[in-house]
């Protein structure tokens, strides 16, 4: 039986919800599951326990030192070599003490700036769901908040990658040129699909439109969530019978004077309801987005693939996404709301009067069922068994040839 590791450093926004249907596919497939992540106890909750812990799946904290650099220029890069250094520190002491090498090293989230000081030597074969490959879909763009523009060519040097996971299906062959890795496969952009409670947020919401039509965003409340817009058009809007809510965790630091004072008045509105703290993924998270008649889903400077749009289809609701990128395309391809320009305040209140009114309900809705199924657990399943086995028999083709292992 083959020991996989899963890793991820995070535990914010999508994060649990992938780890956990990683961990689950992975044990359903046979496989002995060495997890690491930032919140054990609260995994193995989800996992089902000490019973589940105790057979085939060991958990770990992810608990590396926290370095204080000066300047700050320099501290992602230190930050990231103490990080790096403790992470395989810690799988060679798990390994040890579990008496068997590690086949597979599998990340549950990549990004590319965590992947720009990744250990080219990295000791053991290696493979992961790489989240956003903006080079494909902006190429030359600098990724949001910083100057450092990916190159896949750079990032993907390490000679023991046996396999990467992409949300992008458009991004495969490129991916596969690229990084000179044939074992690139499709994944699902799935989501937690646990019936909504109203309960927490989601009550103190209900409670606040009294009966009003809401229009929300929710998660983790960054820029490219297109926050500032959607300030800006509850602004515009505040004379109308619509609630607007923001819901998570706010990014703080990222926005300028002026936006910080735009936000300030408009969270101040009566129209306008705010709740800062983060709801997990699951039954409250869905309570929170049931409320909604309309999911804000007009991000900016953000090409990729979000889960809420998988959260939309579950929970039979409309969109509004930007215009330009994948987002779009699947709304449009399987009629999942409306897409406006990027930023485009005047044509969100516009598709927001229509889809509150007649324009929604009028609408062909049988493909987001089809949307759903395509990003089920189940596809996960697949797609994760596939890449882990080729990952596998690339690692023996490596050892038989007398290349790295």
């Amino acid at each position: 039986m083959r020991r996989i590791v899963l890793l991820d450093s995070n535990w914010a926004g999508h994060h649990p919800t992938y780890f956990k249907a990683f961990a689950a596919a992975l044990l359903e497939l046979g496989y002995d599951v060495h997890a690491i992540c930032p919140e054990p106890e609260e995994f193995r909750k989800a996992m089902g326990g000490e019973t589940v812990s105790a057979s085939r799946l060991s958990v770990y904290r992810w608990n590396p030192p926290r370095v204080r650099v000066w300047p700050r220029r320099f501290a992602e890069a230190v930050h990231l070599f103490y990080v790096n250094r403790w992470m395989v520190r810690e799988l060679t002491r798990i390994e040890r003490g579990a008496g068997q090498r590690f086949d597979l090293v599998f990340f549950a989230c990549l990004y590319d700036g965590y992947l720009r000081h990744f250990p080219l030597r990295f000791p053991w074969p290696w493979a992961g769901l790489y989240l956003q490959v903006r080079a494909f879909r902006m190429p030359g763009q600098p990724l949001p908040y910083t100057n450092f523009v990916p190159d896949p060519r750079r990032l993907f040097r390490s000679p023991r990658l046996c396999g990467l996971g992409v949300l992008d299906e458009g991004a495969l062959g490129y991916l596969r040129e690229v990084t000179r890795c044939p074992n690139v496969e499709a994944f699902p952009d799935l989501t937690d699909e646990s019936p909504p409670k109203c309960e927490g947020v989601a009550a103190a919401l209900k409670e606040f439109a009294a009966g009003r039509a809401i229009v929300g965003v929710a998660g983790f409340l960054q820029p490219t969530k297109g926050i500032v817009t959607l300030a800006r058009v509850a602004e515009r809007m505040r004379e109308a019978d619509v609630v607007f809510a923001f819901v998570g965790e706010m990014l703080q630091g990222v926005y300028s004077a002026e936006e910080e004072v735009l936000l300030a008045r408009v969270f101040a509105l009566p129209n306008v309801f705010v709740s800062f703290v983060r709801v997990p993924d699951g039954p409250l998270f869905n309570g929170v987005l049931d409320q909604f008649a309309v999911i804000f889903a007009a991000y900016e400077n953000f090409p990729h693939s979000s889960n809420i749009l998988t959260k939309a289809a579950f929970l039979e609701k409309p969109v509004v996404a930007s215009d330009g990128y994948l987002m779009a395309e699947r709304v449009r391809e399987y009629g999942l709301g409306a897409v406006v320009p990027e930023a485009d305040v005047d044509a969100l209140v516009v598709a927001l009067h229509q889809l509150l009114g007649d324009g929604w309900g009028s609408q062909d809705h049988s493909q987001m069922k089809q949307y759903l199924r395509n990003h089920s657990y189940e596809c996960l399943r697949a797609s994760i068994g596939r890449l882990i086995r080729n990952a596998c028999e690339m690692r023996e083709s490596n050892a038989q040839n007398g290349g790295l292992q």
